[in-house]
């Protein structure tokens, strides 16, 4: 509304008109909608009804609605005036029109023609339209489409400023210029196609065009006009991800494509001869073998080494220039050395990174606002992290800089809403100003380094000053009298070593930490507990004891192994001589020598001298399922067992068929004891027999 006012008093002072006075010298009715015109060096121009009246209301056309074709040609008094101009203002906050045509005959469209038409969906421009004035379809939110003709030469300042429901512009090749926020805030648009022959583009005049991924720029010479933040034609457009260059491109403009943080990569063509200071600010990569010299032009790699995702200096991949995957779970190669600046900077994406041993330095501003980033592991050869290397990363929950880090830079971890706790390496010496600034969910700090790290007092500005800091034993002193720390009212002495105990699957077991290593007593005591169909097998360490009780010498972080439960027991003994001929399958566990698990189905087809070997579980020994009857047959122990064989005989012979035993009492399960090895044979009523070999 503050524009709408300021926009018509402006008009009201230039043209010094009374108020509420007609406009127009005739009017005319075509196709049912009454119009009016001015004649103009012998011409019609479609203009409105009258002036604003005194509250600057303008609603001379706000009973038309539908759709509007203006007429081609008008007569008055016997005289017939071809329509070559559609007047300024003249169909502003028509908000029921839904669709014109402009015909032919019209060679220019005035500023704020349909300004606030917000029902307009198409709009039909006829071919001889050389301009389309300032704000002309500004704030026609409902336009979605639009065809600009080959004869437009130029679009004005804010055009097509606010129409948020246009997905698509093709600029023709006509177009030399385009003017300031032509299309600022459309927020729908998603590809855009730039003619060859504009020559210049006015600041910002994609501003705001968040859904906006694909540019084609065909201009073989352009310029970009603006003031101060304004000057780049695609300011905050940031989820650009496809920006092509026509083969006749020979001029890019400044700051073309600065800000681009999603475009990961553009192949600039060598017909470009001159690129623009910071055309490419922030743009992951560029490739470009021309002669334009000031590489590269703010972007953060330029024809790198290229493997995967990653883009390096060269093919040593010692250097990582910058990071153009999508992001999910990413692991750095070992063989990077140092992480460029900005090498991660903007991506969303990103939820985890791991960083290994090999990397020494962290750039500056080399994760900046990866909004997406859950957990980071820093590996322990890094010296020192830059200025801003993890601002923004608001998803981050915790953080532990390891002892090799001996700095953090300015604003390091700066704005990381999420994080909860972090935990400063004993190394620490110094920390950039505003390092912590704006971690307001921090909830706890341990600092490991005995004499507190030096910092401004601006360091954990925003975090709560009661949250428990947790440092060395005996050094209080220190903290509580140091700049940045002095803030900070619960300080809490801990041992000297960290100390860590978990779970290596926390859906077989957990640990329990009951006694934390104290200044009084570095022993920690702690016990695995597992869940229900599992069983504590042993520590990370060798040792098997539970609950155990430690004492600590070094930084120490344990393990617990679960094991799943074995319900029985089953010895199987191989003899000096035994030679079992026959496919003996071994299932669950198996131990041989009392060292070898086997945690996997196990075929042997001759089972020669092995010492002893025990099965610890129900074992299926050469034994098909009955299943006509759902009978199951197993070796368990020194027995033979026939399961669901409820109302059936059931007979056991030896090899060559001889009746052992026979069983018809009444009952599900049948026992049958075999206290030497061989191989029976097992009938249930008038099924075939079953073969089942036993080894002891």
């Amino acid at each position: 509304m503050k524009n709408k006012l300021i926009l018509f008093a402006i008009l009201i002072m230039a043209l010094a008109i009374p108020q509420s006075v007609k406009a127009y010298d005739f009017s005319y009715t075509y196709q049912g909608k009454t119009l009016y015109f001015n004649i103009v060096d012998g011409n019609a121009q479609v203009t409105y009804e009258q002036y604003p009246d005194e509250n600057n209301d303008y609603e001379s056309y706000s009973s038309l609605a539908g759709g509007l074709e203006i007429p081609a040609t008008v007569s008055n008094s016997g005289v017939t005036y071809a329509v070559i101009s559609i007047d300024s203002l003249a169909f502003c906050y028509c908000s029921s029109l839904t669709s014109l045509t402009v015909p032919n005959s019209v060679t220019s469209i005035g500023n704020y023609a349909f300004y606030g038409c917000s029902g307009l969906t198409s709009v039909t421009i006829g071919n001889s339209v050389t301009s389309i004035g300032n704000y002309a379809f500004s704030e026609c939110s409902g336009l979605t489409s639009v065809t600009i003709p080959n004869s437009v030469t130029s679009i004005g300042n804010y055009a097509f400023y606010g129409c948020s429901g246009l997905t698509s512009v093709t600029i023709p090749n006509s177009v030399t210029s385009i003017g300031q926020y032509a299309f600022r805030s459309c927020s729908s648009l998603t590809s855009v196609t730039i003619g060859n022959s504009v020559t210049s583009i006015g600041g910002a005049a994609f501003f705001g065009c968040s859904d906006l991924t694909s540019v084609a720029f065909n201009a073989d010479s352009c310029t970009v006009a603006g003031y101060g933040n304004d000057y780049r034609a695609f300011v905050g457009c940031t989820n650009i991800t496809n920006f092509t260059f026509g083969n006749n491109v020979k001029i890019i403009p400044s700051y073309l494509c600065s800000g681009m943080t999603g475009l990961t990569s553009v192949t600039i063509p060598n017909s470009v001869t001159s690129i623009g200071n910071n055309a490419f600010h922030l743009v992951k990569h560029i490739e470009y073998y021309g002669s334009a010299t000031g590489s590269p032009w703010g972007a953060i790699s330029m024809n790198g080494y290229t493997e995967s995702d990653f883009i390096y200096s060269d093919s040593t991949k010692t250097n990582l220039l910058a990071y153009i995957g999508y992001g999910g779970n990413v692991a750095i190669p070992n063989s990077v050395i140092s992480i460029g600046e900005r090498a991660f900077s903007g991506c969303s994406g990103l939820t985890s990174v791991t960083i290994p041993n090999s990397v020494t330095s962290i750039g500056q501003y080399a994760f900046r606002s990866c909004s997406g980033l859950t957990s980071v592991t820093i590996g322990n050869s890094v010296t020192g992290i830059s200025r801003e290397a993890f601002s923004g990363c608001s998803g981050l929950t915790s953080v532990t800089i390891p002892n090799s880090v001996t700095w953090l830079g300015r604003e390091a971890f700066y704005g990381c809403s999420g994080l909860t706790s972090v935990t400063i390496g004993n190394s620490v010496t110094d920390l950039g100003r505003l390092a912590f600034s704006g971690c307001s969910s921090l909830a706890e700090i341990t600092s490991l380094a005995t004499v507190a790290p030096y910092g401004e007092t601006d360091v954990f500005y925003g975090v709560t000053n009661t949250i428990p800091v947790n440092i060395p034993c005996g050094s209080t002193a220190s903290y509580s009298s140091s700049l940045c720390w002095s803030r900070f009212s619960n300080f809490v002495e801990m041992a000297g070593f960290a100390f860590s105990a978990q779970s290596a699957d926390e859906t077989q077991g957990s640990v329990t930490i009951t006694t934390e290593p104290t200044c009084s007593s570095f022993t920690a005591v702690f016990s695995a507990v597992a869940n229900d169909g599992y069983r504590f097998d042993h520590w990370s360490d060798g040792n098997i004891d539970n609950p155990r009780s430690l004492t600590l010498t070094s930084d120490t972080a344990i393990t617990a192994y679960f094991a799943q439960n074995a319900p029985d027991t089953v010895y199987v003994y191989v003899h000096d001589t035994t030679v079992v001929t026959d496919t003996v399958t071994l299932t669950e566990y198996v131990t041989v020598h009392d060292t070898t698990v086997v945690t996997d189905t196990v075929y042997i087809d001759t089972l020669y001298i092995v010492d002893t070997v025990y099965i610890t579980d129900t074992v299926y020994v050469g034994v098909d399922d009955v299943t006509v009857t759902n009978v199951k047959m197993y070796v368990q122990g020194p027995e033979i067992v026939v399961e669901n064989a409820e109302g059936y005989t059931v007979s056991l012979y030896d090899a060559v068929g001889r009746l052992i035993e026979r069983k018809v009492e009444s009952g599900e399960r049948k026992v049958f004891a075999v206290p030497v090895s061989g191989t029976y044979l097992v009938k249930v009523g008038n099924l075939p027999a079953r073969k089942i070999v036993v080894v002891r």
